[in-house]
């Protein structure tokens, strides 16, 4: 910034609005700084912006909030435009993050100073990118599936992450790090899997590795995101419909049905919706007809992520039609008013069967919902 500029306008990502801040700072040398937010006076503002410096100090005002005022926003948006035309040397005015969309205002800034709108949000592959340099930087290593690892966990059904969001979790990162010059895939799950979304489909991936431990060691994690009841819901959920649509799309491969033919089944599959209460409930078409299924969701299961082998070749069609009867019994038992320690019990004999260390109908009779728990315990 070497221009002179008495007005700046800044909107974006926090780290890139802070160096125009500190790069501000830096030519103001010696100054006094007034912090403004919603619940500063305009008047007060106008009467600081008037008085310019005193006793020869320079002075910083950053607005990072729309001032307090009884005018409408279009009467204290053009007072504002006035005010900043006669900002006075040694004064430097800040309008920090200003939820101000209005072009003519912003049409002005740009006539008496500056405006830098940075992004808000960043491609994933180009964030994992920002990831691998930000950690080379530093002189640590992280490898380039850690790396999309950490981006995607931030969002994964989108195509674009935070940067807020990011640098946050970069810093986290650096920190649990410590010393190590090498940022492992524990660290970034450790510090990712605070997200409820994070654990669900790293789940899938021990699942997919037949990693028992690190599968029942995730679902312990998931219990701090919500209760246990409410949580062991929403992965039997997420498996249920996971496993419906490999089993699925499995029992048309297997019966020699290419790829898109067995899309164009799965693609029939539509969204019902609940209408009525108890027996008179029905479940019909929703009037705006979704797929159940996603293309997206559905190629997932072909396409290699991270070096993995495709999900659809790591399951025998015997197993998924094993491993849906588990989670269907296992949803019913759930529902049936069990204690947490019974749902802990059955998420562990979830694990266990989709890893393969069950196989066979005779060991779910702790699925049975008519038999007694101090039976099956004792």
């Amino acid at each position: 910034m070497s221009k002179e500029i008495n007005v700046c306008f800044l909107s974006g990502n926090f780290d890139q609005r802070q160096n125009i801040i500190s790069q501000i700072k830096n030519k103001l040398g010696k100054f006094d700084t007034y912090l403004c937010d919603n619940k500063t006076s305009y008047q007060y503002i106008k009467q600081q912006i008037a008085e310019g410096s005193c006793f020869g100090d320079k002075k910083l005002i950053i607005l990072n909030d729309i001032p307090s005022t009884e005018k409408s926003r279009t009467s204290l948006l053009n007072d504002l435009k006035k005010t900043l035309l006669a900002v006075p040397d040694g004064c430097v005015v800040i309008l920090n993050n200003l939820k101000i969309s209005s072009k003519i205002f912003i049409s002005h800034i740009e006539k008496i100073g500056k405006v830098f709108n940075f992004d808000k949000n960043k491609i994933k592959q180009v964030a994992k990118g920002e990831v691998l340099k930000y950690f080379s930087d530093r002189e640590k290593e992280i490898s380039g599936d850690d790396a999309y690892l950490l981006v995607d966990s931030l969002n994964f059904n989108g195509k674009e992450v935070d940067i807020d969001r990011l640098n946050l979790l970069l810093k986290k990162i650096e920190q649990y790090s410590g010393k190590d010059k090498k940022i492992s895939n524990k660290d970034v799950v450790d510090i990712c899997s605070q997200s409820g979304d994070f654990i669900i489909w790293s789940l899938f991936n021990s699942l997919d590795d037949k990693d028992m431990v690190k599968s029942l060691l995730l679902m312990e994690r998931s219990f701090s995101v919500q209760d246990v009841n409410k949580q062991a819901i929403v992965i039997i959920y997420s498996l249920l419909r996971r496993y419906k649509l490999l089993l699925m799309a499995k029992d048309n491969l297997t019966r020699q049905k290419t790829k898109e033919e067995t899309w164009q089944e799965i693609s029939k599959l539509i969204k019902l919706e609940k209408k009525g209460v108890g027996l008179k409930s029905t479940m019909n078409p929703k009037e705006e007809e979704s797929l159940l299924y996603s293309k997206r969701a559905f190629d997932a299961l072909f396409n290699s992520f991270y070096g993995r082998k495709p999900t659809i070749s790591q399951y025998k069609l015997k197993e998924l039609i094993f491993i849906d009867s588990v989670l269907r019994k296992s949803l019913t038992k759930i529902r049936f008013n069990c204690s947490e320690s019974e749902i802990i019990l059955i998420l562990n004999l979830v694990c266990m069967a989709i890893c393969g260390f069950l196989n066979k109908n005779s060991n779910l009779d702790i699925l049975d919902t008519e038999v007694k728990w101090k039976t099956v315990l004792t």
